[in-house]
Formats: structure tokens, C-alpha cells, sequence
């Protein structure tokens, strides 16, 4: 399907029934989708049903509510009425059907997770993910057990279950031991194949966008001076290598002719670096500084869901009461991480170096400024 097939890749759909309406963050909320039916759908059942008419394998669900399906306001992970009803009943899904992350905040919050499983299982659901090699992984299997002992769940039940899961495999060829295997002493070398890098270039310069930008800022002059201060955040920690490493940004401007100099802060030693901050501002006609929406960090000031201020916020501020023109080079457009009081904002959706890289071809104007074609202050 689409390629995936030939990949050895059991392609998923998610998150069903849909999150296009999406308000909050369903790792730490429970987000209610108050559609109507009828653009349920119009808008959010139609990629579905057009996946499913070419073959699609498995589908992921939502750990969201959604009343014009299920009135009772359940979760999609645990709702016979859209598991059932919906997917299998009206879409005629055959293939499997499994939960997201089960010990997102969405559903931990508001569930005990092997009593959760099991209504997921009642509901429809073949496979329950539990990304984490932990005790929990246990409970839940002994939750599944025990309610099949007691009649909650059918056996004939779990044998379908097992057989849209075997199927799936055999799809992409794991039982006949010529495909769907990693090789891992191979992957090193796919990895960093030609033809990949250039892929993750194309697809990185065709991702950066400018949400904004204040008059006569961008693109930067050459010669110009800058002042580069990027932060540093997890995957920095745990990649720092060519791939991935704070100064990916300030190098990718000297390459381009940017008199750039430079400094780097997590979020502990921001007001240790801002005496040094200060101190370089005086001598530059530009700053560029970087922050990250990072997913359960300390990047927010509560919690992450409910859209708080966030730290580059507060950063951000700081770097324009400095007097010079600032730009903002982010992950994300969305209101947690960028505010209105922010005059240019070019957002690259990564931290890789690849798409910093991109992203200093846009500040010096070697690639055009897309427009970001949506509103990303209008609650989705």
C-alpha cells in the first residue's frame, strides 16, 4: 500500500476517528471534539474510509471524545459504539485496530490502565500499546487474563484478534523469513545512504515556513552581525552528533557569509548565559535565538495541555527588551511556544541540523519564505 508494503511496514492510520478539532495535548488532557455528525463525516471520517477502500492494514485510535459518535462522551479507545459500530460497522475496517500510547494522560487520567485495557479489548481493540518494558506491562496482561477467564472478554473475541494480527504480519512477509527482517548490521548504512540525505534536505526545505517577519529584517545582510543562542533541548542530549547538536544554526549562518557569534542555555542555566547575552548584544544588528515545544519537559509552566505560558515566551521577551531585531526559530507555530509579540518567526518543525540548516537558507534568503497556510491560533 502507497509503498509500504514494498518497505516491509504495516502502515497505520491514525488517530480515529480524527483530531483535526484538537484543543488540547491528549498526553496530559482529554480533548472533546464537539463536531457534528455530519462533518464527522464530511471532513473527519473521509480519509478513513478512502485508507480503508485501498487496504490499509491497521488503524491507530484517539485517546478523545467524541459525542456526535459515542453520546456518552467515552473515549474512542474504550467506545464499542465508534470502535465497533463505527470502524468495523459502518467503515467495514477488517484489518487490526489498536490503541495509542496507553499510558498517555488522556486515558491514565482518568482510567486504572488494566481495568482500561480491558475495556478497550470489549470495545474492539486487537492490540493495546505499552511502549515501556515495565511492571505495568504485567498487570495488563493479567488484567486481559483474568477477564477472559471471567467471561468479560470472548475467546472468539481474542482469536480474531489474533488472526488480524497474524495477518498483518504475513502482509509484509515475517513468516517466510525473506522480508519485514532488519538487518542490523545494514542499517548504519541505510541510514546514512545518499539517497536519504537527499530526501531529508528536500523534505526539510520544503518544511520551514516564516509565520511572520518584521520589515527590512529578513533576509539577513551578508556581513551582517547576529548573535546566535540556541537552546538546548533532549534530542541535543541524547543524539549530539552530526545529526543532531546545538550550533547546527550558528554554523549553517557562517557557511552563509553571517558574521554570527554564539551562545547556548537549557532551561537551568538561562539566567547564568543572559549576563553573557547582554554583554554580546551591544555589539550585533540582529539576534536569532531558538526554542523547542518539548512533550512532557519542563519547556511549560504547567501543564503542557493547557497551552500555559511557556518558557520561550518568557525568553523571548528578555531577548527584545535588548533593543535589536529578533527572530524566533521554532519547532512549532502554535501559540504555547509563539506569541504575537514576537515580530518574525521562522518555524522548520525539527531540531535536526538538516533542517536548521534549511532554516538558515530562509534567514539569508537563499530559499523563499513559505507562508504558513493555516491559522495556528484557532483552537483545531
Amino acid at each position: 500500500m502507497f509503498g509500504f508494503d514494498d518497505a516491509n511496514i504495516i502502515a497505520t492510520g491514525k488517530h480515529f476517528p480524527g483530531r483535526g478539532q484538537s484543543a488540547q495535548d491528549a498526553h496530559y488532557d482529554v480533548n472533546v471534539i464537539r463536531e457534528s455528525r455530519a462533518r464527522m463525516d464530511e471532513i473527519h471520517l473521509a480519509p478513513y474510509r478512502a485508507l480503508i477502500q485501498a487496504g490499509v492494514p491497521a488503524i491507530m485510535l484517539a485517546h478523545s471524545s467524541f459525542p456526535a459518535l459515542d453520546p456518552s462522551g467515552t473515549l474512542a479507545t474504550i467506545s464499542k459504539p465508534i470502535v465497533t459500530d463505527v470502524l468495523r460497522g459502518e467503515l467495514g475496517f477488517a484489518g487490526v485496530i489498536m490503541t495509542d500510547s496507553f499510558t498517555m494522560g488522556g486515558l491514565a487520567n482518568q482510567y486504572d490502565i488494566p481495568e482500561a485495557a480491558v475495556r478497550a479489548v470489549q470495545a474492539g481493540v486487537d492490540l493495546i500499546l505499552l511502549k515501556d518494558e515495565n511492571a505495568l506491562r504485567g498487570q495488563v496482561y493479567c488484567g486481559l487474563l483474568n477477564a477472559v477467564r471471567a467471561k468479560r472478554i470472548g475467546e472468539d473475541q481474542v482469536n480474531a484478534s489474533v488472526r488480524r494480527v497474524l495477518t498483518a504480519k504475513q502482509r509484509i512477509g515475517l513468516f517466510d523469513g525473506t522480508r519485514g527482517v532488519v538487518a542490523l548490521e545494514h542499517v548504519t548504512e541505510k541510514l546514512f545512504a545518499p539517497e536519504f540525505a537527499r530526501i531529508a534536505i528536500e523534505s526539510a526545505e520544503k518544511s520551514v515556513v516564516v509565520l511572520r517577519a518584521q520589515e527590512n529584517v529578513l533576509p539577513l545582510k551578508p556581513g551582517s552581525r547576529v548573535l546566535v543562542v540556541e537552546q538546548v533541548n533532549a534530542l541535543h542530549r541524547r543524539v549530539n552528533d552530526a545529526t543532531a547538536y546545538p550550533g547546527a544554526l550558528y554554523h549553517a549562518l557562517l557557511e552563509r557569509g553571517v558574521n554570527a557569534i554564539y551562545t547556548d542555555f537549557d532551561a537551568a542555566s538561562f539566567e547564568e548565559t543572559w549576563k553573557l547575552i547582554q554583554a554580546r548584544a551591544a555589539d550585533v544588528d540582529a539576534i536569532v535565538h531558538t526554542g523547542y515545544y518539548e512533550r512532557a519537559s519542563a519547556n511549560l509552566a504547567g501543564a503542557g495541555a493547557s497551552g500555559h505560558t511557556s518558557l520561550q515566551l518568557e525568553h523571548h521577551a528578555r531577548f527584545a527588551s535588548l533593543g535589536k531585531p529578533t527572530i524566533f526559530v521554532t519547532n512549532t507555530p502554535y501559540p504555547y511556544i509563539v506569541s504575537p509579540q514576537m515580530p518574525t518567526v521562522v518555524v522548520n518543525f525539527s531540531s535536526f541540523a538538516v533542517s536548521m540548516r534549511a532554516a538558515a537558507r530562509v534567514l539569508c534568503g537563499d530559499l523563499p519564505a513559505r507562508p504558513l497556510n493555516f491559522d495556528p491560533t484557532k483552537a483545531y
